[in-house]
């Protein structure tokens, strides 16, 4: 009795033994795939944060969701799940087929192993097909999560024309054309694991009916038998494995490939911490600027011999046709574009060139046309400005911006969630948050680029008169489609075609029979 409560205590001992360091194991492995992620999904934004405007023009919001999300889990699963199974397939395989070896016959495990391995490497081909549909799965995948990112931003659109049926067929197509690649997909991983399991069946049998007759003759007995079949029943589950493996191993490949695909695009505008860096504007010089878009059919120009100054203090309106150049100008000066020429943009006498980019950018406090805001409260809408922002800071910039009077009407005031790209506001409501937001910044710039499109004639009045007031001193480009925006700049230039067709103060324009004096007529007619 001692030595039977000895023995099992032993077993019990290994089995708690084996059962910890199991749980141990796993849990580093994972926890190393876990990293890797949060690393590699970390280089890959840092990666698309450089990138310029040409970047953004050419790769959709959803295709890059997909692949930092999708594309980046499967790739990491390598590093886990792959690992593992790899590992505990070969280590496995490699005892069983010692101890087969050792304690049966070496002739008859050669004839049990060497085809099984043979069929595993000749299924392994199939991973060619795996990596096809999986590659063609994610674009298809890429092209879904850019069709429903549109349909949540243009949810109201759809309901307005009474399209909820159609976008949602449009949907339901697409999702079924990702499920079928996907069934393709697997269809040709199932198929592996069937022809492993039909060989595992096959050698099964031609091993029993050799060692049988090595029995018969006396060459083996039936007690190595018995075990020599134990021992191939023991080498499914590492060969299932090892299978398995060549799965992941492809999804992975193919999945590293798109990521990787982004993260050789170097972008045009280079941040050079070693350059200059810009601290203060003195004079901003355009000289015969011009400049096109990478991708721009036969080389057209989207700026043409742009030339005008502008001065520390200094107000410049920016006006003209839809399409004339006005938002491209201003991109110029964030820097989104590398520039052909670097004398022909001069900040503070020098090339815009010879300034680290990231400090050029951190002079301005842009204003879009399209209200960029995120899924927080409105307090912390504000706050991506300045994190640290008082509440008294906070309170300035609402009233300069004449957002005041909108937060009594939100349920929560300041607290009130905005939704998806501020789609809890309206149109009015997202302009004037995000210029509060500006404000807040306090900008050594502020550009407006059509900031004020969707507020009317009294707010905007208010807001230019703050504008006049509180920056008193500091530099201002206000691009507008209204015309009152702009009567106080010291310098208006109207830009048409790409080209600087006028410029000067309210009085000097209308003075020209121009552009500028034709539409502030007719502007002002529309008042009245």
């Amino acid at each position: 009795w001692q030595t039977f409560i000895e023995s099992v205590g032993l077993l019990i001992a290994i089995m708690v033994i084996g059962y910890i360091a199991a749980v141990v194991w796993i849990y580093v492995l994972f926890e190393l795939g876990l990293r890797f992620e949060k690393q590699f999904r970390k280089k890959f934004y840092d990666h698309v944060m450089k990138m310029d405007g040409g970047f953004f023009k050419k790769h959709a919001v959803g295709d890059l969701m997909v692949r930092v999300t999708t594309d980046l889990k499967q790739v990491a699963i390598v590093t886990s799940d792959g690992f593992f199974f790899l590992l505990e397939g070969t280590v496995f395989l490699a005892l069983i087929v010692i101890a087969m070896i050792v304690t049966v016959d070496v002739k008859l495990t050669a004839i049990a192993v060497v085809p099984l391995l043979i069929m595993t490497f000749i299924l392994s081909k199939f991973g060619d097909k795996i990596s096809e549909f999986h590659k063609a799965a994610q674009e298809r995948l890429s092209e879904l999560s850019e069709s429903l990112l549109e349909s949540v931003r243009g949810v109201q659109a759809i309901r307005a024309y009474r399209q909820q049926n159609t976008n949602f067929e449009m949907l339901k197509g697409k999702v079924e054309r990702v499920r079928d690649t996907y069934a393709k997909g697997d269809f040709y991983e199932n198929l592996i694991t069937f022809f492993l399991y039909l060989s595992f069946g096959v050698i099964e049998l031609v091993v029993l009916f050799i060692g049988s007759n090595m029995v018969f003759k006396s060459e083996l007995t039936p007690g190595a038998l018995v075990t020599f079949m134990l021992y191939i029943g023991m080498l499914g589950w590492p060969l299932f494995s090892i299978g398995n493996v060549f799965g992941i191993l492809r999804r992975g490949d193919t999945s590293y490939d798109r990521i990787e695909d982004i993260l050789e695009i170097e972008t045009a505008v280079i941040v050079d911490e070693t350059k200059a860096v810009a601290t203060e504007l003195a004079e901003l010089s355009f000289n015969e600027y011009a400049f096109r878009y990478p991708d721009a059919i036969d080389g057209e120009y989207a700026l043409s011999n742009v030339s005008f100054s502008l001065k520390k203090g200094e107000t410049l309106g920016i006006v003209g046709v839809v399409g004339g150049g006005r938002t491209t100008l201003v991109r110029q000066l964030l820097g989104e574009y590398s520039l052909d020429n670097d004398e022909m943009i001069s900040l503070n006498g020098k090339s815009y060139n010879d300034y680290n980019v990231a400090s050029v950018r951190k002079l301005f406090g842009y204003v879009p046309q399209e209200h960029i805001l995120f899924s927080k409260s409105v307090k912390d809408n504000l706050k991506v400005a300045k994190s640290n922002a008082t509440d008294d800071e906070i309170d300035e910039a609402i009233n300069l911006a004449d957002f005041r009077k909108d937060i009594q009407f939100l349920s929560d005031g300041l607290d009130t969630m905005t939704g998806e790209s501020g789609v809890m506001l309206s149109g009015g409501q997202k302009q004037r948050l995000a210029i509060a937001r500006a404000f807040l910044s306090d900008p050594e710039i502020l550009v407006l680029d059509d900031a004020l499109s969707a507020v009317d004639g009294t707010t905007e009045a208010k807001i230019i008169g703050n504008i006049i007031e509180h920056r008193a001193g500091r530099t201002n480009i206000i691009i507008a489609h209204r015309l009152s925006a702009v009567v106080h700049a010291d310098n208006i230039i109207v830009l048409q075609d790409g080209n600087i067709v006028e410029s000067g103060t309210h009085a000097e324009l209308l003075q020209q029979d121009g552009w500028y004096k034709e539409q502030f007529i007719y502007q002002s007619m529309e008042v009245e």
